[in-house]
Order: C-alpha cells, then structure tokens, then sequence
C-alpha cells in the first residue's frame, strides 16, 4: 500500500492540532493511552512541548495490533456512477475497458432512462442549464407506465458492453419522482399509496427489474432518500408527517397500505427475475426518524413479497464511518433496532446488510463540500487520507455480508481518463484526475489484511466541560443560557434562525442551572438554529473550540463554529452531533481556526426539527485555546 509522503508527516500531525482543528486525541488502541496524549496536546498549548514528537510518540501502531483476516473476493467494492455527471449504458459501452482499467472496482451502480427522455425532458434541462442526464432522476417510481419497448436503447448498449471487472452491476431507482420535474407533468410525479393506479409503479419496478436481468446486472438499487425537486403533493412518500390528508389517514392505516404496496412491488419484481438482489437505501428503516416513518413498514411489505431465491440488503448507509468498532455497532443497531420495528421478525432475519461511504466526504479542515485534494502533499485535508480509506474499507468489507458502495459528490469521479470534467468542487477541475495514485491503491489492496483495532490518528476527542474550562477562557457572555428575557422568549444575545425556529426557556428538562432552551420549528419540518454572533478581528488566526450539552428524545441535534469572509463562510469539521447513545444529555465539542482575514463568526446550536418535538441545548461555552506562538 503506497504511504503518504515524508513531508506530509508533520503537516498531517502538528497543524490539525495546533492551527487548524484544535484539540484530537490519538486512540491508539487504549483509553489511558488516548488520555494522556489528550493531556499532553492541551499542556502542549501553554508551554510549546512539541506536538510533532508527542503525536509521533503516541500514534505508532500498537506492536500487538490485531490484523484481520484477508477478505473474501466473495465480497464486492462497488460504487454510485449516478450523481451530477451519470455514466450512461452508452459511455460505459464506449469506456468500460479503459474504466475497468483506471478504477479497482467490482462493479457499478447506474441509471437507465427511457428511450424518449431526451424528447420529454431536453427543453426545460436546456432552459434551466441542467445536464441531460445527470442522474437520480429516472421515472419508475411515478405514475408515467413503462413497457418493456421504451427502454430499447439503454438495453441494446448495456447488453453489448464487455464487462470483465465490472461484475456486479445494478440499476439505481429512485422513490422521489424527480423526473417528473424536468418532464413538467404532475401525473408524471409520486403517487399516493392508496392511489388505485398505484399498480403502474409496481409494474415499472418488474420493467426494472427485467432490464437488470437482460443486462447480466445483479439487480436495483432502491434509493428511498426523500429529494427535492419533485411535483404533486405525494413527493415524501415515507413522510407520514407531510402527507396532505394527515388530519383523515391515521399512521396505523397508512403503515398498513405501505406494507401491502411493498409486498406488491416485491412480488412485481421477482417474478420476472426470481434472485434479484435489492439493495436498500439508506437503511431497512430502524432509524428513529419522523421523515422515514413509513420506510421501515414498506421494508416489511418487501420481504413478505421477497420469495425463497431473492436477495433484500440494508444498504447501511455510514458516510463518516471509519473504525471496525464503529461499523460494528452501527450494523449491530440494524440488526437489533430493525427486529424492534418490524412487523414480520421471522422473515426479517433474512435480511443481509451492507455498509455504504462516502468517498469524498467532507474537508477535514473546512467542512462538507469545500474540495476534494488530489494533489499527494494534502491528503491529509482530505476526511479519509489514502492509508485511512484503505484501513475502512476493509473494515466495512469484513462487518458486510457482501456489498460495500461507495458514493461520490463529484459524479465524474469513475469516468473515463481524459473525460472533460465538470465543476463538484472548489478545486475542480482535478488535472490529473479524481482518483490519484494512493487513493487508488487503497482500494486495490483493501481485501489484503488490516489491523483491526487501527484508529484514525486525528480523530477528534470530545471533551467534557471540566477539560475545556482547563483549555481557555470562555469567551461567550450569557453562556448558560440563563440571563434575562422571559421564558418564551429566546436569551439575549442569542438569535433563532432556519426555518421556522421557536427557542425558548424550558425549566423541566434541565443540564446546568434552572433553565435549558428548548429549540424546534413551527413548520412541519426545518433546520433551526440559536446563533451567538461576534466580531471575528480578537481571534483572527486563534482556534477557539465550542461545546453545548444536548438532549433530544430523537437522536437529533448538533453544534457549529462558522468564520465568515463577506458573504463565504466555513464550517467547523466535523459535523458534531448528537446520537441516541442510552443517555440523555451529551456535551458535544467542535473545534475550528478562525481565518485570518474572517469579519465575523457564529457559534451555533442546531436541530433538523420537526414541529411538535423539540432539542434541548444546556451549559453552552466556548473557549480560544492559548496559542504557545
């Protein structure tokens, strides 16, 4: 496995740490080793002890670190060629041999589009600047009918690729109608589960499903993900919350129609491909989650109509997943959580699971979407350095049944060499491609054995608040959250924004004090936040780190640090969030370095709310860690 370059040793250990992430432990396979490094950082702070010699220190792998066994080739690396430039049966016919080639994959995930896509859609893409077929957006799943004929094209080229590499291959089909947007026809969008014509999207899925068999592919990826961008009232369709009529259909009596539709589009399917796999995403629907309320009775609706040869996978999607511990756990709560919810707990145990990633997940330094590094000296910028992504990926292959996928924002990423490009990140165009060297040898090697208690050498430590008020002074004024302004109203200083916020003063469930701000939306659903805003000029160049408790009876909730430069504004990695863990309240910490040149920064409390549930945030304080220089 290629290794990152000498000169970026120091780069990837001391400036994370001292200018640009604020404090990381090194858990380098015990707790007390993790504490006492995590003591060095915070006294390297005051007295200048150098990072470099106590990180190199602590971080040496383990001598008797565990390597796991060397996966199976039973076991498939596949990846979504789906997003913002979608690689069509066409290109792949053109490209296979130089794509199976380039990319140490065992196959993909695609979109088909009807022969008379181009027709329908081609005005409004053209008027709006929308690439023909960028993906996500094909029509099975809607009120538009499929036969067999209108798919001729995609068929004729994916039946004369020479797939050699590419062995497991699937079709991706998608449950928001977005399709129907660019055709400009509202019949054309999602349906109601109760809709008497609900027999066509049944029927689509077989047209699918067919396709998939013709085409040698191992069968669909269903993507229940709820997008934008839809037409017509039903385009949340496992939303029972967003249904229109929610005050006539109770939860109890629409759960049922799910389930029978499943079972439907189940039994659809397999009867014209009997061992179809289906991989379903984002999950079997176990996830506590208002806004997929519905997913986890259409997943029973499936197995009842799954049949003795077909194959129904929980996608498993954990983009920031990285340790064995973690995907471990994460497909242990499927396991478990799925059983708690199921209706059918005997075919449930049929049930097999992935694990999905996110190859170009967010900056380490300056959040989600702020550019993919392909140049070797800042792989360390990157969430995942080359090394890192090697170690999860066998992580996630060794915890799967058979299938790990990955997802990349930049839709050009399994592209042909020499392909023109388009514009996924600030740093694009990538000149020497999305895929370097290391990165590539990553992947190629990820079946070979890894240790499995390896930790990502900056993985950031949560601290508790005594360890903060050891780092620094805290610099917010009204920090518990406590002073002033009557009970419904929010505390001064502090500034709801989002989408509909309501924050206000809650003396029954409390961390510190007497009060607690309790924050949610007014609307059915919105991303609500509680802003603290300062002058960023007194911490110019310093690394402040922020910490809140939380508690949310929904797993939800997350804190901030925004610096802002005009109008751009950058993120504190990574995105600190409250999980359900078994305890009420957690302290969450998040670090980030403020620009020298930035004019402003805001210290936020957030919650992806929905109306009538809301996130309690308690004993916010925030600090600007010495700096020895």
């Amino acid at each position: 496995m290629t290794s990152a370059p000498p000169h970026s040793v120091a780069q990837h250990f001391v400036w994370p740490l001292r200018r640009g992430n604020g404090v990381r432990a090194c858990q380098a396979g015990t707790s007390a080793l993790g504490n006492l490094l995590s003591l060095v950082v915070s006294q390297s702070y005051r007295t200048g002890i150098s990072l470099l010699a106590a990180t190199l220190l602590f971080c040496q792998p383990a001598s008797g670190s565990e390597l796991g066994a060397a996966v199976s080739s039973d076991k498939k690396l596949i990846a979504l060629a789906t997003n913002n430039h979608a690689v069509s049966p066409a290109y792949l016919r053109q490209h296979v041999k130089e794509m199976e080639k380039q990319f140490p994959l065992d196959g993909l995930i695609i979109c088909v589009y009807h022969d008379t896509w181009a027709a329908e859609a081609g005005p409004r893409k053209q008027a709006e600047g929308s690439r023909l077929k960028s993906g996500q957006e094909v029509m099975f799943f809607g009120g538009r009918q499929f036969t067999r004929d209108d798919f001729q094209q995609d068929l004729n080229d994916l039946k004369a690729t020479e797939f050699k590499k590419f062995t497991d291959n699937f079709i991706l089909l998608t449950t928001t109608e977005r399709g129907a947007h660019w055709t400009g026809k509202v019949e054309h969008g999602n349906l109601d589960w109760f809709d008497p014509h609900w027999k066509r999207i049944a029927e689509n899925g077989a047209v699918a499903a067919w396709i998939a068999r013709e085409a040698g592919f191992k069968g669909i990826f269903l993507d229940a993900e709820q997008y934008a961008s839809t037409v017509g009232p039903w385009g949340r369709p496992f939303d029972y919350r967003a249904r229109p009529d929610i005050d006539k259909q109770t939860l109890h009596r629409v759960s049922a129609q799910v389930r029978i539709r499943g079972r439907e589009w189940m039994q659809a399917v397999t009867r014209v491909y009997p061992d179809i796999t289906i991989i379903l995403y984002p999950n079997s629907g176990w996830k506590n989650s208002f806004q997929y309320e519905l997913l986890s009775p259409f997943t029973d609706g499936l197995l009842a109509g799954l049949g003795p040869q077909a194959t129904l996978i929980d996608a498993g999607a954990g983009y920031d997943l990285q340790t064995y511990q973690q995907i471990v756990t994460v497909r242990k709560q499927a396991e478990e959580k799925g059983l708690q919810r199921t209706q059918v707990s005997d075919l449930f145990q049929k049930m097999q699971y992935g694990i999905g990633l996110w190859l170009d997940y967010e900056s380490r330094f300056d959040g989600p979407f702020a550019g993919w590094h392909t140049n070797p000296k800042d792989d360390y910028k990157n969430f995942r350095p080359p090394v890192e992504l090697g170690n999860t990926l066998h992580n996630a292959l060794t915890v799967a049944d058979r299938y790990v996928w990955l997802f990349t924002w930049h839709g050009e990423s399994w592209l042909a060499p020499g392909t023109s490009q388009g514009k996924s990140c600030p740093l694009c165009p990538h000149v020497n491609g999305f895929l370097p060297a290391a990165y590539q040898d990553a992947i190629t090697n990820c079946h070979n054995p890894h240790p499995l208690d390896w930790e990502p050498a900056r993985q950031e430590k949560i601290l508790t608040p005594a360890e903060l008020a050891r780092l620094g002074k805290n610099i917010l004024k009204n920090r518990d959250l406590e002073i002033g302004s009557p009970q419904d109203t929010p505390p001064p200083g502090w500034h709801p924004a989002g989408q509909g916020p309501a924050a206000t003063k809650n003396d029954q469930r409390v961390k510190t004090g007497k009060y607690s701000i309790e924050l949610s939306t007014v609307l059915p659903r919105g991303h609500v936040f509680l802003d603290r805003r300062l002058p960023a000029r007194p911490y110019a160049g310093k690394t402040l780190t922020l910490g809140a408790w939380v508690n949310s009876d929904r797993g939800l909730g997350h804190i901030q640090i925004l610096d802002f430069v005009g109008d751009d504004h950058q993120v504190s990695p990574p995105y600190v969030e409250y999980s359900e863990n078994g305890d009420l309240w957690r302290f969450l910490t998040t670090t980030k370095t403020i620009r020298d040149d930035a004019d402003r920064i805001i210290f936020r409390l957030g919650v992806q709310s929905v109306k009538g549930h809301a996130t309690y945030f308690d004993g916010a304080m925030a600090v600007m860690i010495d700096d020895p220089d």
